[in-house]
């Protein structure tokens, strides 16, 4: 399971008074360059994290990539942010889901129809009468189980074609398509596939072809068995008996939902893209480079000249920008999910995020899209403590503000309709993992005494919601909506037309969605009722053949 962004909770410190758009919160890159050379190794130190690569762009200008500690231990080779490759992880999400709006682009594709439509390859059961649409795979709300069998391997030799791992592993939503948020992975790669059957073509060859080879992504692919030089392939490492120990090279059975690999200078072009003004400026590039010139900068360096072309404007730019808009929010008043993006609202700043650790190392991409900023950030072991700290310290840095926390509200709606048990609604159900779906565990609402309610998470709570590990007390802001008495979260509930509350939804970590469940329908129940099973099976093991031999009679061997 994916590790699961710490920045939500350090984000408190985010912007309310930032510069305007068109000029970045630190006077001049060279400031914010050292500030990281500064920070970042400390870091690195404190939390066991033996490599990193950072890139930060703003308007579709870099403005910082560095590189940290080492790419391998063992030959203290340092990272080049320029070549050393990392594992993407869950960040392949967004780049999948921009293969996807490339071919709506070119209308091969709309969003708005049945995924069924244009996969070829295999059969889609679907046993909701609403059909599951292409948008559905990249909001997360297309309501497939979270599991993770065959997604990762380290022998080459068992990868299969992408369609033969779905026919095999892929079964019907088990929640109503465009429902609730339900993040996984069987989406992405669902949405991989189409493109590979709607364009006839491998998927990492047509990533490669319209996204990675138009924005000079070099060391960026799909491809599993890439033949990237193992000294630019970045070390994986584990910690084991509090020492990092080298971890295998991992392949995924399904590339599409997190198993490319790049650079910390590809994801700088892909953000560049992401975030560059909505037209090429119109200045006149020449007179800007007398004016260097006279300041004694000298001519460009073939480094720099490469630089120049790679951030240029990019006519990928206008289509990528769809993966920003929010398209799916359980709320009025809630975050929502865009189709590159989960989405958080903080000290009235929006940010847009994607982050995993499933190839062993952790990957996380941001965007503060009203501000055009972007940032990148690889690391060779798992675990965000590090990431967490980088990102604390740069808004403390650079964007002072205040958090933002909403005013009490107050309904007439009884603070008791809420509580009960609730199970989120990644848990799965085929297969012999849906035995494992009991270390879900439920979320326990209870009224406070007052207008509030008091949350006891469930243990994979702090993953979907980040509900963390303790009870937590939450007051009314909004109809049905919530907010926690000690930081910024929100959660909402779900109510059908006759006013019954048909789920909890969170819009922190990965926006987790639980919904109600009776007492029989709990972990404990489910586990005495399986026990019990368990006990008459063996029970009728023991008892059926003494019984039969002895209907039968049962005499010794005569000799002849």
């Amino acid at each position: 399971m994916k590790c699961y962004l710490c920045f939500v909770l350090v984000l408190s410190a985010l912007i309310a008074a930032v510069p305007p758009a068109d000029a970045a919160p630190w006077e001049q890159d060279a400031q914010l360059q050292q500030w990281l050379q500064t920070a970042v190794p400390e870091l690195l130190s404190n939390h066991g994290v033996p490599g990193a690569a950072v890139a930060i762009v703003h308007e579709g200008r870099l403005a910082a990539l560095e590189g940290f500690g080492v790419a391998h231990m063992e030959s203290q080779t340092p990272v080049d942010p320029t070549r050393s490759v990392f594992p993407a992880a869950s960040v392949s999400k967004t780049l999948t889901h921009a293969a996807v709006i490339r071919l709506a682009e070119e209308d091969y594709v709309d969003l708005d129809d049945p995924v069924r439509r244009y996969i070829t390859g295999i059969e889609l059961e679907n046993k909701f009468q609403t059909p599951l649409l292409v948008r559905h795979l990249l909001t997360h709300t297309d309501g497939f189980e979270a599991r993770k069998l065959r997604t990762l391997t380290t022998d080459a030799d068992e990868l299969e074609p992408l369609a033969s791992v779905l026919e095999g592993e892929l079964h019907s939503p088990i929640r109503r398509p465009g429902s609730a948020v339900s993040y996984g992975s069987y989406g992405a790669a669902l949405a991989g596939l189409l493109v590979e059957d709607v364009t006839g073509q491998s998927f990492a060859d047509y990533v490669q072809q319209e996204i990675f080879g138009p924005l000079g992504m070099d060391t960026a692919t799909f491809d599993q068995e890439s033949p990237i030089d193992a000294a630019d392939r970045a070390s994986i490492y584990y910690q084991e008996d509090d020492l990092l120990q080298r971890a295998p090279r991992l392949y995924s059975h399904t590339p599409p939902s997190g198993g490319a690999v790049m650079s910390a200078k590809d994801a700088a072009a892909f953000l560049a893209a992401l975030t560059q003004p909505e037209a090429p400026d119109a200045e006149d590039p020449e007179g800007e480079d007398e004016e260097q010139q006279e300041e004694g900068e000298g001519e460009e360096t073939a480094a720099e000249t490469e630089e120049a072309e790679l951030f240029a404007w990019s006519e990928a730019g206008p289509w990528l920008s769809q993966l920003l808009p929010i398209a799916y929010s359980h709320g009025q008043h809630l975050p929502g999910i865009s189709y590159g993006f989960l989405e958080t609202r903080l000290a009235g700043q929006t940010i847009l995020y994607r982050s995993g650790d499933g190839m062993g190392a952790y990957a996380h991409m941001l965007v503060l899209p009203e501000h055009d900023i972007g940032l990148m950030y690889f690391q060779n072991t798992q675990g965000d403590d590090a990431f967490a700290g980088l990102l604390q310290g740069l808004l403390a840095e650079w964007f002072p503000g205040e958090s933002s926390v909403l005013p009490e509200f107050v309904w007439e709606l009884d603070p008791g309709s809420f509580t009960g048990r609730y199970r989120s609604v990644q848990t799965p159900e085929n297969t012999l993992v849906k035995l494992g779906a009991l270390a879900f565990g439920e979320l326990h609402v209870k009224r406070d005494g007052g207008d509030g309610l008091v949350i006891t998470p469930a243990p994979m709570g702090d993953i979907y919601g980040r509900f963390g590990e303790e009870p937590s007390q939450w007051r009314p802001v909004a109809p049905l909506t919530f907010q926690r008495v000690d930081g910024e979260e929100l959660i909402y509930f779900g109510e059908d037309a006759q006013g019954r509350i048909t789920g909890l939804h969170a819009t922190q970590g990965y926006h987790g969605s639980y919904e109600p469940i009776s007492r029989w329908q709990s972990g404990p129940v489910q586990s005495a009722v399986i026990l019990g099973a368990l006990i008459v099976l063996a029970l009728n093991i023991l008892v059926v053949p003494v019984k039969l031999l002895t209907r039968r009679g049962w005499r010794p061997l005569q000799p002849v």
